[in-house]
This record gives C-alpha cells, structure tokens and sequence, in this order.
C-alpha cells in the first residue's frame, strides 16, 4: 500500500488552469486542506490536495512562509478559478471533517455543494471497536489500510508547536499528497463495508452527512451574548466569593487556600477535630462534596467551602470563559459541536460547552440568562419531555409504563403512590421529586448504594424502593435482565436506529465482569444513544422545513433532548406548533412523544414567558 507516490505541485496559473480542466469534468475527486490551528474562524489554509485517480495526488501551496520559499499562489486567485468545481452539484466530493472545511471556504466565500462522503464520520458510523474512538485518518489506515504513516510520525517527533506553514513545499507536498491517498483508498474500503448493510447506508446518508451540515451552520449562527450582564454577574460572583472567603478566615482565625485540599484538611481534620468521614486512595482525608455535606451538620465551615467551591466554578469555568470566547465580529457566542465524541451518538459542545452550564441554582440560571434574542425575535426552545423514560417503555414493552404514557399521566406521580403506598392527589412535591430520581436512576443502572446517597435515606430504604418499582413494573425489570444476557454474550447493544454501542470493559481480560457496570452502561447506552437518534432525526426534519420555508428560523444549539432557536416575532405561535409537531412525529414509538415549548427574550425562561 501506497509503495510508489507521485507528487505534483502546482506554482503557477498555468497549472492551476491545467488542473481546473481536469477537475471540471470528474465524476468525483477527492480534496483535503492544510491549515495551521483548529481555530475556524481565525486560521489559513497553508495548502490544498486534490485526486482524481489514486497515486496522481497534486499539493497546490499558498501560505508557505519561510527563507528562499518559492513564490506561491494566491488562494484568491485559486478560489476564483476553482469555486464553479466546488459548488457543481453533479461532481462528487470526497474528504476529511467536512464541517471543518466548510468553515475555512466560508470565510473565502466559497459554498460546497455534493460532498458525498466524510471518511472520519464513515469510520463512526462502522464503530469498529479496535479504533476505540479515534476516527482520525492516521488510525483509520492503520485499521483499515495496514499502513502506518511515515510522514505523520515525523511530525510527531517534531516541536511540540508545529506550524505546517514553516514546512518546506516539497515535504509538505509529500506529507498531503500522503494523505490525500490515504482519503482516496480508505474512501472505497469504508463505503463498501457500508453499502453492504441497509442500516449504515442509511445511519451515514440519511443521519451524519446531514447532521454535519446543520451542525456547521448552528456553529457559524451562534447565539448572541449579554456581554454586559455577563460582566456584571462577574463582579457579583466576585463578590459573593470575597464575602465567603473573608467569612471563613475570621471564622477559623487565619487566612488559608479555600481550594487546597491540603490546607482544608488540616484545618478540618485538625484544627477543628472534625471526624474523618472517608479516605482517598492514597490513605488521606477526603474533602468532596459528598464529605463536606456530611460534615456541615457539624460546623459552618464546610458549608462555606461547598459554597466558595461552586461559585468560584460558575466564575472560573463558565463566566469567564464565556466572556473570553465572545466574538468580537458577532458579539455571538459560537460554540464547536463534536458529532464524533462520544459511543452513543450523543453530539458534545465544546470551546465553550453550553451543554452543561448549571441550572439548578440561581447563579447558573443568570448565566443562561445572558444568553438573548436579537431586536425582534425570541429565544424558543424545545425539550423532550422524559425521552429516556419514553424510550424505555418502548423497548421494554412494559404495560403499565405503556398505559400512563398513552394517557399522559404524570409517570412521577404514580411512581410516588405506588412506592410510598398513598393516593396519587396525596403526592407532596418532595415525594414526587424522590420518584423522579428513582424513575431516572433505574435508566442509568443507580444501586441501592447509590439510591441511599442521592436521597439521603438508609440502604435498606433504597433497596425496598427498588424492589417495589421493580413489582410495579416488572416489564422493566425483564428488559434489563435480557439486555444484561445479551450485552454479555454480544458485548454491544443497539439503539433504536440500529448504531451498534461497543461496551469494551465486558470482554476484558484484566478485569472481572461487574453485573452493576454491566446494566449501568449496557442500559443507559441503548436510552442515551436512543434519544441521540431521535433529535437527531428531528434535527434534520427541522431543517428540511427551514430550508423549505425559507424563513426568518435559527437553530443556535442542541442541548442533548433540547433544542435552541432564535425566532422572528411573526407567526411564532405557528413556528413553535410546527417544530412541536415535527419532533413529536419524527419517529413513530409505542408511546408518543411530548415536547414542551417556552418562548423568551433569553435562555432562562420564565413561567411568564412561556405563551404555552
């Protein structure tokens, strides 16, 4: 494999044209481009590599920078011989991380249209578990292709910070037209394999190459940014955390590291004489949260430490990174969505995550709350309501689960009645609160250890409150059992779409089978990446309809079961229904689905927003 390479790069206008005439009439043609940084907004492509033919890659370089470079291209020049080849529709594309790409030819004002295959999302769709998720192009030809790149092991052995522009031409050439082969030859390996079942043709055309493209526009939207509340919610945590601190210090007599574990236990498990609840495993005191809720029942200080904890995060990891992250041009906020990051499907926010800023407290809802609408539009967003829940009946077939949701009950309550042994109009908040996170936990394969802890009850508590869920919903108890035999002996599940989820710890050698890991991982895995499926199927619904319709519509983020727009004023109500309807119906359950609505001026909605 890949035993002679010829390289060809282009220098000059002549050339270029000479390639143009080639690429015009090609029924496909396989392209990648060299970049310095990540970065989508702020980097430039070194290089581009095009083949028509295997072994006939060409480098065309721009951005090459170093003493007795020779004279390049202009990529101006480039893109304005080549961008009719790109936006032909009847011409085949074939790459690398497509949605990349997109970003650095928007920049140049370059569309591409009819990229047909993404050899790193062909990778995810397979899943084989020997890559164990690295779907970059250097694993899949060591999988796939039995090679190993030469080229990319001396990058590695170079600088730690290595830019592709101070590369010599001719190395650079050799290192792309490399790849560039390597895209050609894996491109025929994978799609045969997917061709050769229904349901990958389908997980790949129908599912990711979609979603890769609406995921490129939600991050090239994103979401517009309350720079100035954000600032003042800084100073207010600042603050906060200054009162705390001060707090502290005249409450133990000296001044101390409120984020040093170390200084804390002395100063708990010494000073104060406070019990040693647990160690770590290194044999010393443990200051977790678990340990410092135990202890606030004793003294004041640990309560302090919790607080100083939690707001010194929303400071350090959410509001400064988000004011940092702001983008100058936009004012937007555009976060980077991985469709490849995790087993299960499930698409992960990243630079900065918006999918887990905290709601649970006032300080994390006013983060949310920076988030805002445009002059004349609003913020609504659409949530699943209970979807793993939902999933689970419809797997599980279980006739009670069935009943309740076919009636829309309110599952909680009736979960409350039945373990607490009282009529559902008798159900306190707090009790129903407790059967939610029995509901959810049976999903996420909780124990009774577990149990015991989040509801702060006794182990024998938790265990009859699972023995009574499990009586009371004995389908559910029969689905896991079955799913327990089966991951064992397959060592995958499924998800409702077909995608096969690898449980790589069960067929260890080095480790014993753990019947808790097992349901905790198999189980969750089959809910988690079912509902990824499902929005994601909505997604593209969603966007056929926006596209269709062409109105004033934008999807801003994905938030695992909730989705994030911003929406002119006009005609919301018919906007919000319609979105409504196409998530509820985008796949057919033995229960249906439910989205709830809520329409506001910024992301932390109020009862008073919702218009539903």
């Amino acid at each position: 494999m890949l035993n002679t390479m010829n390289t060809h790069i282009i220098l000059t206008t002549n050339d270029l044209i000479k390639l143009f005439e080639k690429l015009q009439f090609a029924k496909s043609f396989c392209f990648d481009i060299k970049t310095n940084t990540s970065n989508i907004f702020f980097t430039d492509i070194i290089g581009i590599s095009f083949i028509i033919k295997y072994d006939h890659g060409i480098y065309i370089p721009f951005n090459h920078n170093y003493i007795n470079a020779p004279k390049q291209l202009q990529i101006e020049e480039f893109f304005n011989i080549t961008k009719s080849i790109f936006a032909n529709k009847n011409i085949k594309k074939i790459c690398q991380n497509i949605k990349y790409i997109k970003h650095i030819f928007q920049y140049y004002g370059i569309v591409i249209k009819n990229v047909t295959f993404d050899i790193i999302l062909a990778s995810y769709v397979l899943n084989n578990p020997k890559l164990s998720g690295h779907h970059d192009i250097e694993h899949i030809a060591k999988l796939y292709l039995k090679y190993i790149s030469k080229n990319e092991m001396d990058i590695n052995k170079s600088k730690k910070f290595f830019f592709f522009n101070k590369m010599p031409i001719e190395k650079a050439a050799n290192y792309a037209i490399e790849d560039i082969n390597l895209i050609f030859l894996i491109h025929k390996k994978l799609q045969s394999k997917i061709r050769k079942k229904s349901f990958l043709m389908f997980m790949f055309y129908n599912i990711e190459m979609p979603i890769a493209s609406i995921l490129y526009t939600m991050e090239q939207t994103g979401i517009l940014v309350d720079q100035e509340q954000l600032s003042q919610q800084l100073q207010q945590l600042n603050y906060k955390i200054k009162n705390l601190k001060d707090e502290a210090y005249t409450m133990i007599g000296e001044k101390f590291n409120l984020l040093s574990t170390k200084q804390l236990q002395n100063i708990l498990f010494h000073k104060l004489k406070l019990p040693i609840i647990k160690k770590t495993s290194h044999g010393v005191p443990s200051t977790n949260e678990e340990v410092l809720s135990q202890l606030a029942n004793k003294h004041s200080l640990p309560k302090i430490i919790l607080q100083y904890r939690l707001l010194f995060k929303l400071k350090s990891t959410y509001v400064n990174k988000l004011l940092n992250t702001i983008n100058p041009v936009t004012k937007r906020i555009h976060t980077i969505y991985n469709q490849i990051g995790t087993v299960t499907g499930r698409i992960t926010s990243s630079n900065p995550n918006l999918q887990n800023i905290p709601i649970k407290n006032s300080d994390g809802k006013k983060i949310r709350q920076s988030f805002i609408a445009r002059e004349g539009y609003k913020i609504l967003t659409a949530d699943y309501s209970q979807i793993e829940l939902r999933i689970m009946s419809h797997f599980s077939k279980d006739e009670k689960l069935l009943e309740y949701f076919r009636n829309n009950y309110d599952i909680h309550k009736i979960t409350a009645a039945e373990i607490f042994n009282i009529n559902i109009s008798n159900v306190t908040y707090t009790q129903r609160q407790m059967a939610k996170t029995i509901n959810f936990g049976i999903l996420y394969g909780l124990s009774a250890f577990g149990l015991s802890k989040q509801l702060n009850i006794n182990l024998k508590q938790a265990q009859n409150y699972i023995t009574l869920y499990f009586n009371k919903y004995s389908g559910i108890l029969k689905y896991i059992q079955q799913i327990n035999k089966e991951t064992i002996h397959k060592g995958y599940v499924k998800t409702i779409l077909g995608r096969k989820l690898y449980l790589f710890n069960i067929h260890s050698m080095d480790m014993p089978i753990n019947s808790n890991t097992i349901e905790r991982e198999a189980v969750n895995g089959i809910m988690q990446g079912s509902a990824a499926d499902i929005i994601k199927i909505a997604m593209i619904a969603i966007h056929k309809w926006i596209n269709k319709i062409n109105s004033d519509i934008y999807l801003l983020l994905q938030i695992h079961d909730e989705l994030v727009f911003e929406v002119k004023k006009d005609n919301i109500y018919y906007i919000s229904e319609k979105i409504r309807e196409l998530m509820e119906n985008c796949i057919k359950l033995y229960v249906p689905l439910k989205v709830n609505i809520a329409i506001g001026d910024n992301w932390n909605h109020k009862k008073s927003d919702n218009y539903f």
